[in-house]
């Protein structure tokens, strides 16, 4: 394949990212989170990378399914995304979460600068924090589940994907229980800086 060719396939690629679920064929949302979001039921999307790449197996796959079941448990539908095969997925089977788990490093860790290339060459993708949110947010969810985002210090500033994402309208974030991005505007890391200071990114 040519670079010409390799170019406009990624931005193909792009383009149908750009469109919403409901027109957008190379987003699969699980009927669960389909039939929640057409019924206005509260929709909770969760990260995989930690799946993949935060935890040994079977921990991993034990831990997604209890935070999805803690989602459950509240009144939620939990939405895990991942690529499979080259193609984004928001809301997982048990198969699908065993699948990332088993597999786990062997999974490439997918942030939103990669999206396109890993669909491109057809592979499995657990999503970071910035990927995650994209793709939940093609998929019409508003709220973000996710650990470690964001770490407190003292002494400098390093932002990354993340933070432009959470700048995005309509988003919210929680870590460590604590809602910390909603609504529109400067999102969660201008208002922590203004409150307090110093802020540290790590997806």
């Amino acid at each position: 394949m040519s670079n010409t060719d390799w170019k406009g396939r990624v931005s193909k690629l792009y383009d149908q990212l750009a469109g919403s679920a409901s027109e957008n064929p190379a987003l699969v949302v699980s009927k669960d989170v389909q039939t929640a979001l057409q019924q206005k039921q509260p929709v909770v999307a969760l990260e995989s990378t930690i799946i993949s790449h935060g935890m040994p197996y079977p921990q991993n796959f034990r831990t997604a399914l209890e935070v999805e079941e803690v989602v459950r448990s509240n009144g939620a539908v939990p939405a895990t995304v991942a690529v499979l095969a080259g193609v984004p997925h928001v809301g997982l089977t048990e198969d699908q979460l065993h699948d990332i788990a088993k597999k786990g490093l062997k999974v490439k860790k997918t942030s939103r600068r990669d999206l396109a290339y890993v669909m491109a060459r057809k592979l499995d993708g657990s999503t970071t924090v910035s990927a995650t949110m994209v793709l939940a947010a093609r998929a019409g969810i508003a709220v973000f589940v996710t650990g470690g985002m964001l770490q407190l210090t003292s002494t400098y500033i390093l932002l990354s994907a993340s933070d432009s994402a959470t700048c995005n309208p309509g988003s919210a974030i929680c870590f460590n229980g604590i809602t910390i991005a909603a609504g529109r505007g400067g999102g969660c890391a201008s208002g922590w800086r203004k409150q307090h200071g110093h802020l540290s990114g790590s997806h």
